[in-house]
């Protein structure tokens, strides 16, 4: 199955984006390099894609932290200006809940 040809899901997890950008960058590297070898493109792909990177990977496996839970503070992003840029501002009060 190629990538044109996969189910694509309706939003990509995280894992799922790194996995995309660690193919997608080992498969330019590899296009990049012009080599003709079959089998040496075949190994630059797999240790590329790779997350160890002490084996030639380019990125390092993903790390995921964990959200811990917050206590409100009662007080509106408005009422927080002194403390948060205007433009954090905007994207807590302008970003539809969907998208949370």
């Amino acid at each position: 199955m190629t990538a044109n040809n996969m189910p694509q899901p309706a939003r990509l997890s995280p894992m799922d984006v790194h996995r995309r950008l660690r193919a997608g960058l080992a498969e330019a590297v590899v296009s990049r390099a012009g080599i003709r070898h079959e089998g040496l493109n075949a190994f630059l792909r797999h240790n590329l894609a790779s997350t160890d990177p002490s084996k030639g990977a380019l990125l390092s496996e993903q790390l995921f932290q964990a959200a811990p839970g917050y206590v409100s503070s009662g007080k509106s992003p408005d009422e927080l200006a002194s403390l948060l840029h205007p433009r954090t501002i905007e994207a807590i009060t302008q970003t539809p809940d969907k998208e949370l």
